[in-house]
């Protein structure tokens, strides 16, 4: 970057900048300074000769001016171009001090010569302090004093008029030294005392600080080594992208929680203040840290801790559920074969019915609690408000029926809302389980669930007849660990609620009521969107003309597919490879029903395989899966035209998604 920089610079300032060995700013700038005058000075004497020639005086036209200056600036030109910095300045300033004295006694009868003895002490003056200042002005009016020795008499007047003006003029220059002097100690002063200041508060509110130059970390304290996991050897020198993971930075900010892997390889949470600083001549930043690892990790646990006391709720709902189930579909089962074996049919449909009944129960019981714990992705989707609130209370109901009536009124066509399904569940479930503590000491308690809307959003009320929300707290419920609970109680459900309805771009908010508690959630609705009308496909039973290929590696689910799709011709295969295999010999399918959680490669690889090899069996694959453990992203990056069946599958399933194809 640096090169480019200067390639970018004019002619002039290639030509008047200092050595890149010189690092002293105020070095570069005098050199710069002094090469740009000596530059402008070389011609002047062959200039001042020129004119003496051209008014008449030729015989006065010196040497000195016509060759020995030129030669001379030329010499300081490239010397204030060299390394060696302040030394050259000294030679500067004494090398024209020499000129200007040999003038002097080469040409004793011009007085007004003398004048030039301003030309060091200037130099002088741009380039030091007032010490060497006086010292170069002593010797100027030393000079003089000797000049005036050797003048004649009648000279005299003269020469004594120029010493008092270069005398007052000597004044006048070490008084604006001084100043300046005084002046540039000032601010210095005044900037290490906000230097001091900011860095007290930069080490209140943070860990550390680092300087970044050229992209390499640079002056690095203690506590930022120590907030990276590091040592200040180790970060030294270091590539910024080989230490944080980030680049430069064009703008200054903020960015909260940055994670890392120190060097242990232990992973760790950052909070970083990023300043880059203008009007260097290289790219550079501060660079300050605060270490937010115990905090975010707190704040994982303690999620985790509400969502676990969500979780055992459910658990206990769900074992009720499926445990009813199960017990009505293994009765069934020994009862239908009792009765087949006696040859009662009619009787046995009746059990067979009871088992599809009992099956369906625990499929929508298992369907509730994939709703509520499906994976922890905080995309906001379409969702189907209504859906999420009867799933989330039918997994509580088992637990709340023993302390209160649990009533439910979802408002009919209820309008879409932007939400993270999981989310709503878990925030629900918090407030029903708030209502449960609150109702065990109240006679004929009641916890009602309600669902509706307004033109911009829609909203999930959950109200009790509790003792409601106590006077002067209400601002307070929604803090982390305030709780009316005592030592039974974490203080988090709410506040987690709140911060999970916020990033929905909701709200979480208590209503004041005559008794009882209500809270309310609000989610925007989803702007409506031109919905095309749907068309429902006749149910066909499949023919032997139709050939289907199923992949799933559980050999029972093969079985049973095949013979729901019977008379169609299926081909059953447990792996990607076999599949591959018949999909190669150029054979088409009305229907490929794949799995997606296969062991080796799954089901969504093989689609890919698909539509590299035979996109024109593409139109033909049905995707299903049972739960699609850590594919629920992939899943959402699916084309809307690829259709996903979720296990169990009905009969009536199978064979609408072969007649989709065989219609297409």
């Amino acid at each position: 970057m640096m090169e480019n920089h200067q390639s970018r610079d004019s002619l002039w300032k290639r030509l008047t900048r200092p050595h890149p060995k010189v690092s002293d700013p105020h070095i570069k700038r005098i050199l710069g300074l002094v090469a740009a005058w000596h530059l402008v000075t070389i011609p002047l004497g062959p200039l001042l000769a020129a004119l003496q020639v051209a008014f008449g005086e030729a015989d006065r036209v010196s040497g000195l001016w016509l060759y020995v200056a030129p030669v001379a600036t030329l010499v300081n030109y490239l010397l204030s171009r060299s390394r060696w910095g302040q030394t050259i300045l000294w030679m500067q300033v004494w090398s024209t001090f020499g000129i200007v004295v040999a003038a002097l006694f080469i040409s004793p009868d011009r007085a007004a010569t003398s004048f030039a003895l301003m030309l060091p002490v200037l130099a002088a003056a741009l380039c030091f302090g007032l010490r060497q200042v006086l010292l170069v002005q002593g010797l100027a009016l030393l000079v003089v004093m000797v000049n005036i020795s050797r003048a004649e008499t009648e000279d005299y007047g003269s020469y004594i008029g120029v010493a008092v003006v270069l005398f007052a003029a000597f004044i006048i220059i070490a008084a604006m030294v001084g100043h300046r002097e005084w002046l540039h100690q000032t601010t210095i002063r005044q900037l290490s005392e906000e230097a001091v200041r900011a860095r007290a508060l930069m080490t209140a509110g943070f860990d550390g600080t680092a300087d970044l130059w050229d992209g390499r970390l640079s002056r690095v304290t203690e506590g930022f080594a120590s907030a990276l996991g590091s040592s200040v050897e180790d970060l030294e020198g270091q590539l910024v992208q080989d230490v944080l993971p980030f680049a430069e930075a064009e703008e200054s900010f903020r960015q909260e929680a940055v994670p890392f892997l120190d060097r242990n390889g232990v992973l760790r949470y950052l909070f970083v203040l990023r300043q880059p600083m203008p009007g260097q001549d290289s790219p550079s930043e501060v660079i300050a840290v605060r270490d937010q690892t115990h905090e975010q990790l707190h704040k994982a646990n303690l999620q985790f801790t509400d969502r676990m006391a969500s979780i055992g709720t459910l658990a206990s709902g769900v074992a009720h559920e499926v445990n009813n189930a199960l017990m009505a579909l293994s009765g069934h089962s020994e009862v239908g074969a009792v009765r087949l074996r006696q040859g009662k049919a009619s009787e046995a449909e009746e059990s067979f019915a009871a088992i599809s009944e009992s099956a369906e129960r625990i499929s929508t019981c298992v369907k509730q609690l994939q709703r509520f714990g499906e994976g922890v992705d905080s995309t906001l989707e379409r969702t189907n408000l209504n859906e999420v609130v009867d799933s989330t209370v039918s997994l509580a109901r088992h637990q709340v029926r023993h302390i209160a009536r649990l009533d439910l009124e979802l408002a009919e066509e209820l309008p879409p809302c932007k939400a993270v399904d999981n989310w709503v569940g878990q925030i629900v479930m918090n407030l029903l389980l708030n209502s449960l503590d609150a109702l065990k000491d109240t006679q004929q308690a009641t916890i009602l669930v309600s669902t509706y809307s307004s033109d911009h959003e829609v909203f999930v009320r959950v109200s009790d007849n509790g003792p409601g929300v106590p006077q002067g707290i209400g601002s307070k419920i929604f803090q982390p660990f305030f709780s009316t609970k005592g030592e039974k109680g974490s203080g988090l459900g709410l506040s987690i609620s709140a911060s999970l309805a916020a990033r929905m771009n909701g709200t979480l908010t208590s209503e004041t009521t005559d008794g009882g508690a209500s809270f309310v959630l609000r989610l925007r609705r989803c702007i409506e969107e031109a919905q095309e009308a749907k068309v429902v496909s006749e149910i066909v039973p499949p023919s032997a003309s139709q050939r289907v290929l199923l992949l799933d590696d559980d050999p029972g689910v093969l079985r049973v597919l095949t013979q729901l799709l019977e008379p169609a011709e299926v081909v059953a295969v447990s792996s990607v490879d076999d599949a591959k295999k018949l999909a190669s010999n150029g054979d088409s399918y009305d229907l490929i029903l794949s799995d997606i959680v296969l062991p080796q490669e799954n089901g969504l690889e093989f689609r890919e395989w698909i539509c590299q090899t035979r996109p024109e069996l593409l139109s033909s694959l049905v995707l299903m899966t049972g739960s699609a453990v850590g594919s629920h992203e992939a899943l959402r990056e699916l084309p809307e035209t690829q259709r996903v069946l979720y296990k169990p599958l009905s009969q009536e399933a199978l064979w609408k998604a072969l007649h989709f194809r065989s219609k297409s």
